[in-house]
């Protein structure tokens, strides 16, 4: 399938998107979340184990395309936000597959919105991010407000929505919203052998580990101890589990396929 703002290739179960629109920094309109939703959903269910989301060499995204929100009525806005944004955030935040965020250059705003949504998080030294909503009399409508303190701590966060900001990759490696820092050109190459290595094992354990730290975080302490035995009680039912064992006794890689 053709796609006009993103484009999308495969390596083995990894499924890599990326952003195609450098003459507006990648900035995204409506379609272009669209065909990052419809991506997702035609490489779901079809062997993909993982997917790297990126932008080109000069920026991950620099939020909502502002020129289309200006020719936006507020009820447009609403239902952007309520129609495409959030369902496909909420997506890739409940996926059953991991997303991995390689992060070059300016990821702001809503592209920052997207990186929250992911699960691990690769940045090059250059890297800037941010929300600077609040500088535009406004403020985040697609959870920056909510992931971005969960990740990196209600004081943290405060910092940089209340100033409008943009943190250094070493800064948000220090407060955890990265997960680690590569050269420029290898964050891509990084991010999708990182994808391809966890897509290497047990698809039924990765679902499972996704589910209990992402499902259960809103969970008291011993509610979520309760989900978490109820899965570990699942996966043990599961072959992968008796593979893993088998594999271990016999010196052996496992073969979770």
């Amino acid at each position: 399938m053709s796609f006009e703002d993103i484009v999308v290739e495969r390596h083995d179960a990894v499924a890599h998107i990326r952003i195609n629109r450098p003459q507006v920094r990648n900035a995204c309109r409506r379609q272009t979340v669209e065909e990052m939703a419809q991506a997702v959903r035609q490489h779901t269910g079809s062997g993909t184990k993982a997917f790297v989301l990126s932008g080109d060499a000069n920026a991950f995204s620099a939020g909502a395309d502002l020129k289309q929100m200006r020719s936006s009525t507020n009820e447009q806005r609403d239902a952007n936000i309520r129609e495409v944004w959030l369902p496909f955030l909420e997506g890739i935040n409940h996926s059953k597959v991991p997303f991995i965020a390689a992060i070059r250059g300016h990821c702001v705003a809503g592209g920052l919105e997207i990186v929250l949504a992911c699960h691990l998080r690769v940045a090059s030294p250059d890297a800037k991010l941010g929300l600077p909503e609040i500088l535009r009399g406004h403020i985040p409508g697609a959870g920056g407000t909510v992931r971005l303190p969960r990740l990196v701590g209600e004081g943290n966060a405060l910092r940089y929505l209340l100033t409008g900001d943009s943190m250094s990759a070493d800064d948000a490696l220090r407060m955890g919203l990265v997960n680690e820092i590569k050269p420029a050109e290898e964050v891509i190459s990084y991010s999708i052998a990182l994808a391809q290595r966890i897509a290497s094992l047990s698809a039924k354990a990765i679902e499972l580990t996704l589910r209990s730290v992402v499902g259960n975080r809103d969970l008291s302490m011993a509610q979520a101890l309760q989900e978490e035995l109820q899965m570990c009680i699942e996966m043990r039912e599961d072959r992968a589990y008796a593979e893993g064992l088998a594999a271990f006794a016999e010196k052996r890689p496992a073969d979770y396929r």
